[in-house]
């Protein structure tokens, strides 16, 4: 399931005209949209039929083309290091230790990262719907599918 994250920013007053950007969200709700929110473009979780028990298994970013090099990195780096924590939190909670990535669109070009044993490793790069980044993420989904 993928779990858009604009959902969670903030409603925006039906009397506001002050020219803030908007979209609508999951919920059909118009939305602030923001350059400085610390949220990730996309969740992509292992649905349960739990509220709460989801399991993540992909952060996802897309990038405007024209986006500041130097916020581009620490986004990633941050949301790396949620990665990192969200999979320690699990091992923690169950002692299982799902797989966890981290994505990112720039310019047409796809890259996702893998966290293995405590380091993330750059495990693919490429154009955004080449059949390389297709695969991975549809092993992705197929090998935690039954998690």
């Amino acid at each position: 399931m993928v779990k858009p994250i604009p959902r969670l920013r903030t409603a925006v007053s039906e009397s506001t005209t002050d020219g803030t950007p908007r979209s609508i969200n999951s919920y059909n709700r118009e939305v602030e949209v923001r350059n400085d929110d610390d949220l990730p473009d996309f969740v992509v979780v292992k649905a349960t039929a739990s509220l709460y028990d989801d399991r993540a298994l992909l952060i996802w970013e897309l990038k405007r083309d024209d986006a500041d090099a130097a916020q581009t990195s620490v986004q990633l780096t941050r949301y790396l290091g949620w990665a990192a924590d969200y999979q320690a939190f699990v091992l923690r909670q169950d002692g299982s230790l799902p797989d966890m990535f981290v994505g990112q669109v720039e310019q047409g070009q796809a890259t996702i990262y893998s966290l293995n044993d405590g380091v993330f490793i750059q495990v693919l790069q490429g154009p955004v719907l080449s059949e390389e980044i297709c695969d991975q993420l549809r092993k992705l989904a197929y090998e935690n599918q039954d998690q």
